[in-house]
């Protein structure tokens, strides 16, 4: 009674499987796109993150977290998004770290979510397998106890149930870290002192490469002159 009422609503197994897929598609998609922009290459140094200036004794800098705006007015809904966005898109392999450490950290305080999330994808493996393949256990085929229909409906609800029971709060919990610490520091750090440490560094290392540059030269007179002093000594030892 019930499956047939499933029918008829369109709430089968073959739409759902569709359904399914077309999310995981998406998500694949998706992050395809991740995987292209965040890389190792794109993880900004913590001292560039945190805003901490190794110049002045690794101590926090002073313009390196200030409000978007100093003054309420029309412009400031503008100028927060344009902050946003170029902090979201130049931390994002940073964001994305802190997502993941937030992630791994909420899920070693529920284990009870941990275990459950493994039992369901268990038996969604085994479901898929023993319908690939027929498993026979002391002459009882396993496969053809419950139909592949009733099995699909009856890990739905399951999966359904976790989730609800065990894997909400959690999320919930991963959210509101996650983005609350992501926000805010899009919202706060401040691109133009990025901008000073980029400019202090470039100098600094240019003021480096003169220098090594200097002793190059120095090198390479020290070894010129030399040269100078032993040939002429073979030469007045010579005459």
């Amino acid at each position: 009674m019930t499956s047939d009422s499933a029918e008829s609503s369109g709430f089968t197994p073959d739409t759902i499987s569709g359904t399914i897929e077309s999310i995981r598609l998406h998500t694949s998609s998706w992050m395809a796109k991740m995987q292209s922009r965040v890389r190792i290459e794109t993880l900004r140094p913590l001292p560039e993150f945190l805003g901490i200036d190794p110049a002045a004794g690794f101590c926090l800098s002073s313009g390196a977290f200030t409000p978007p705006v100093r003054k309420v007015d029309k412009g400031s809904p503008e100028k927060v998004q344009s902050r946003m966005k170029l902090n979201l898109a130049f931390f994002l392999t940073n964001y994305v770290v802190i997502a993941a450490m937030t992630a791994v950290v909420v899920a070693l305080m529920h284990p009870g979510m941990i275990f459950f999330v493994g039992l369901v994808y268990g038996l969604w493996m085994l479901h898929g397998y023993m319908i690939r393949h027929e498993i026979v256990l002391g002459g009882v085929r396993l496969h053809s106890l419950v139909s592949v229909k009733h099995r699909f409906y009856g890990l739905f609800v399951l999966t359904v149930l976790v989730i609800i029971w065990k894997c909400l709060i959690p999320t919930l919990i991963f959210v509101a870290i996650s983005g609350l610490l992501i926000l805010m520091h899009a919202f706060m750090r401040d691109p133009k002192q990025i901008e000073m440490l980029d400019r202090s560094r470039a100098d600094s290392e240019d003021d480096y490469d003169a220098m090594e540059g200097g002793k190059h030269e120095g090198n390479n007179y020290s070894k010129e002159s030399e040269g100078l002093i032993n040939r002429s000594q073979g030469k007045n030892d010579a005459d």
